[in-house]
């Protein structure tokens, strides 16, 4: 046993909660990530993709509750996004969406391709080494999950205002303005299927202002 082995030659097994709380998110908080090189902070992802649920289950041991930690990970992590401007540019995942290469039920990028800023970098995922092209299917799976868990954007974001109103993101403002008719059936299709995660947010929702409707 491997584990035994280990233990009898001193080598001390890793704590993922430890591991990611006081050196992942440390990192991320005081912002010394920044000078990480480009494949430690693809790792820092990932081994907190993968130790996802040990973090969690020690923590909650801890006295932690679980969905403070999601929370946690969610206000601090930074993430790789497809733009590269002066470097790799990152951002929080309460801004991001899948990419292309992540193949979301809905593929904004399909739409906004040129907002490389709001889509998750294809870097964090796997390639299948006999084939350079293939990505992993099972590692992808995972990255879905994961980013779900922690708060990834699947449709087009409604902000809330302090005065309890929304107001359209940038993101869907620009898909409601289109010229395009096919493309506004296919929006118009989108808000349908998921009217249950807009409909408690359509009080107010559009101005003359934001997106040239007038209010309901």
């Amino acid at each position: 046993n491997l584990d035994i082995l280990f233990l009898k030659l001193g080598v001390k097994k890793d704590n993922p909660y430890q591991m990611i709380k006081s050196h992942i998110l440390a990192k991320n908080k005081n912002k010394t990530w920044k000078g990480s090189e480009h494949t430690a902070l693809v790792g820092y992802l990932r081994y907190i993709k993968d130790k996802f649920n040990e973090y969690l289950e020690i923590g909650v041991k801890n006295g932690n509750l679980k969905s403070k930690m999601i929370e946690e990970l969610k206000k601090e992590l930074w993430i790789g996004t497809k733009k590269k401007e002066n470097g790799w540019v990152f951002g929080k995942i309460e801004n991001l969406y899948l990419s292309n290469e992540y193949n979301p039920e809905f593929n904004l990028e399909l739409f906004l391709g040129e907002d490389a800023d709001l889509f998750i970098s294809p870097k964090y995922l796997k390639k299948i080494k006999s084939e350079a092209d293939q990505i992993d299917e099972e590692d992808l799976k995972e990255w879905n999950n994961f980013f779900r868990l922690i708060g990834v954007n699947t449709l087009p974001k409604v902000l809330a205002k302090s005065d309890g109103n929304f107001v359209c993101s940038d993101e869907l403002v620009n898909l409601l303005n289109s010229k395009d008719l096919n493309f506004c059936r296919k929006i118009i299709e989108l808000l349908d299927q998921n009217w249950e995660f807009y409909s408690n947010k359509t009080r107010n929702i559009y101005t003359k202002k934001d997106t040239d409707f007038i209010n309901k």
